[in-house]
């Protein structure tokens, strides 16, 4: 299969499209019909500059049936389907795309997933503004970091009735359920909930089943397992939780257990170094950071 995916590619970038478009089928076949969809994009290309519409939009429909193919600004700019977009598939097409990509983003549950964005949005709002008060960056001069703290916690004693309700009725709401940016913002205002650890450790065990499914986020559970090991008094696994250094010139991971191998444990869920993570911390929290002798921070 892949010697002639390879060599499609190489007809593919050469300008030989028919040959390309062969290969690519002749691939399919030895893998008994089966493709990843990257390789069934560029077939579908192929095809349409070698002028058959039909086989372009054979392999473009087994993406978006089965593959749920959701790049909805990639084919619509993609100057080699350009022969195909008047043919009276292209707008069918194209909605399945739209609407993959809405499933991808919002989920099935609408209602649930703008209920969460307007959430996070007030959440990050007042943890936003204490970011700027605290690193000297606030413009309205009327807003107090006591004023600032007092809404972060009606937010989050508001946000957690809802969470509530919504984690009894769904479990932790997973990718079909309201798209990724909607079970993101479910965890995070989970994350927020420090005052009720139970409550995040029940999270914490239904999130975990999505994630094994590909339904949820690897980095997001970790930022919560953290979590709940800090909130616990135990060590956490991946550094997400951060304190300043004695010297307050950098912040540093709380206690983590097997510091050697933190690294190793946080690209296995998706995360960058402790080193990178580290410096965005420094950058984006400076304001609690004091200078070191050397004049640097």
């Amino acid at each position: 299969y892949h010697t002639l995916i390879e060599r499609a590619d190489s007809l593919y970038e050469t300008k030989q499209y028919l040959n390309a478009g062969l290969t690519f089928s002749a691939a399919f076949q030895a893998f008994g019909g089966l493709g990843f969809a990257n390789h069934r994009y560029n077939a579908a290309c192929s095809w349409a500059l070698a002028g058959n519409a039909d086989s372009a939009f054979y392999n473009l429909q087994r993406i978006v049936d089965r593959a749920k193919y959701a790049d909805y600004q990639q084919i619509t700019s993609e100057l080699d389907l350009i022969a195909i977009h008047q043919d009276p598939r292209w707008p069918t097409l194209l909605l399945q795309v739209k609407q993959n990509k809405d499933q991808k983003e919002n989920g099935s549950n609408k209602p649930l997933f703008h209920l969460l964005d307007s959430m996070q949005t007030v959440d990050q709002k007042w943890r936003n503004s204490m970011t700027k008060f605290r690193n000297g960056q606030l413009q309205d001069d009327t807003l107090s970091e006591e004023t600032i703290l007092r809404n972060i916690l009606q937010t989050d004693s508001l946000n957690y009735l809802f969470l509530k309700k919504i984690f009894d009725q769904y479990g932790f709401p997973n990718y079909d359920i309201v798209g990724e940016n909607g079970s993101n913002s479910f965890w995070l205002l989970v994350q927020h909930q420090d005052r009720h650890p139970s409550f995040q450790d029940s999270v914490l065990i239904k999130m975990k089943i999505e994630v094994d499914a590909k339904k949820a986020s690897s980095g997001n559970y970790a930022y919560l397992v953290d979590r709940v090991k800090v909130n616990k008094g135990q060590e956490q696994v991946y550094g997400t939780q951060m304190e300043l250094n004695p010297a307050q010139t950098s912040y540093v991971p709380k206690p983590v257990i097997d510091p050697k191998k933190l690294n190793e444990r946080r690209f296995s869920v998706g995360l960058g170094s402790i080193e990178s993570y580290i410096e965005q911390m420094n950058t984006r929290y400076f304001g609690a950071l004091k200078k070191a002798e050397n004049g640097g921070k």
